[in-house]
């Protein structure tokens, strides 16, 4: 708390460059030693890594550019650390803290893009950690992949997140520093991943976003495996698999508008547009909202993936109407349009 304080209120020597390098040297030098302990001991500095993390912003977020310019410090050696310690976590305000470090490298790629030529550090350094990232982070919201963790999430970690953020007097990563009135904790953490994953995907811009594919191909494969499993007898199975769908087609509908338009995206977006149109009319000739708080979710998710998609549809009807039929975009069917026009 000491550390902070004096960062915050920019207590720093004359050799600030020097300082600064210094003091970061040191901050991956814990990195390093916390990545190296047993998970027994970790639980034992929960208060902290939270302290630490909250460090850590303050020092990236005020000497980033800094550090990219004193050759003897490596930002990708970083990014390495930074990845294994947000790994080690456990608990969802571990994680949450975590990601608020690595939100200081996505304002820093939304603000100066993909950079001038003669950076030191290349954007890509960025990119390439951030998109590494956003693929190992899904599995961490989805309850076929981490159903215990996502379990333990309770009110008492939705009040400790509410008191750190008024306490820091600043929004979290993605602009959510309070839990919303009748949200769960689970929905708060959720939607903090979704949009965290959301921002990463588009960087450094959506008309030129490397991330952004290889994110829908693997909501798509995902969504595939979920999909399969809505009819499976077991009761535990069926609900994992609708908060698992409920999710993936949040992401679905933030990162298919910023698609550029080709056959291969269409093809993977009308896949996704007809699970999401089954998902609905499933839910309303079976009356699969009394089955329980998921399917009511699940359906709200997929008529906002469909609302999101609103912007698409008019793009794709414009190709249709503008474009020969040996365009690239002659797979797109008229009466396919016509259809989830219809069933929406």
């Amino acid at each position: 708390s000491c550390v902070n304080e004096i960062m915050e209120k920019n207590y720093v020597p004359n050799d600030l460059q020097g300082f600064i390098a210094h003091t970061a040297a040191k901050a991956l030098e814990i990195l390093d030693n916390v990545c190296a302990l047993e998970r027994s001991k970790l639980e034992l500095l929960e208060d902290f890594i939270l302290q630490f993390n909250h460090f850590l912003v303050i020092l990236l977020r005020r000497h980033l550019r800094r550090l990219e310019n004193h050759q003897s410090f490596r930002i990708s050696s970083l990014l390495e650390v930074l990845y294994k310690y947000t790994f080690l976590q456990v608990e969802a305000e571990g994680m949450l803290a975590c990601i608020e470090v690595w939100d200081v490298f996505i304002r820093y790629v939304e603000e100066n893009g993909t950079g001038p030529g003669n950076q030191i550090v290349s954007p890509s350094v960025y990119l390439n950690g951030l998109s590494k990232l956003m693929i190992e982070l899904l599995p961490r919201i989805l309850w076929c992949k981490n159903a215990e963790s996502l379990d333990l999430i309770d009110d008492e970690i939705s009040e400790g997140l509410t008191d750190r953020s008024k306490d820091q007097n600043e929004p979290t990563s993605v602009g959510r520093s309070n839990t919303a009135d009748g949200e769960t904790p689970y929905q708060h953490f959720i939607l903090t991943m979704v949009d965290f994953i959301v921002r990463i995907a588009v960087l450094p811009n959506p008309t030129a976003a490397p991330a952004l594919q290889p994110l829908l191909e693997t909501v798509t494969r995902s969504l595939n495996e979920q999909m399969s499993l809505l009819n499976n007898p077991e009761r535990n199975i069926v609900v994992y698999a609708a908060k698992d769908c409920s999710t993936l087609f949040m992401i679905a509908g933030r990162v298919i508008p910023s698609l550029q338009l080709s056959p291969n995206t269409f093809e993977g977006v009308k896949q996704v547009i007809s699970w999401s149109l089954d998902i609905v009319s499933r839910s309303n000739k079976n009356r699969l909202y009394t089955q329980g708080s998921h399917f009511v979710e699940l359906q709200k998710s997929c008529l906002r993936f469909l609302r999101y998609l609103s912007g698409w549809f008019v793009s794709v009807k414009y190709h249709v109407s503008h474009q020969s039929q040996t365009n690239a975009v002659d797979c797109i069917s008229k009466e396919f349009l016509s259809s989830s026009v219809s069933e929406i």
